[in-house]
């Protein structure tokens, strides 16, 4: 690996900064996918719930899988159709 001068690369980790495993396109499959991520040596996830319908979803992959975690908010799309104007 190419280094930036005066950047440490010794400890590197391997982050999913931002993905949507609460989502129901992940419903079939969602175990495999994050098994699949712990066997490539993926170290933390982290799972965004957009809308109030996939908060408990996150908690559960939060309290489910010690590498995943959860962020809670409101899309702001979302929020234009909930709060008003």
């Amino acid at each position: 690996m190419r280094g930036i001068k005066g950047v440490c690369y010794k400890n590197i980790m391997y982050v999913d900064s931002h993905c949507h495993l609460e989502m129901d396109a992940y419903d079939n499959d969602r175990k495999t996918v994050i098994e699949k991520c712990i066997e490539e040596g993926l170290q933390f996830i982290l799972t965004v719930g957009t809308e109030e319908s996939f908060f408990n979803t996150v908690i559960e992959l939060v309290d489910r899988y010690p590498i995943i975690y959860g962020a809670l908010g409101i899309h702001p799309i979302t929020a234009m159709n909930i709060l008003p104007l």
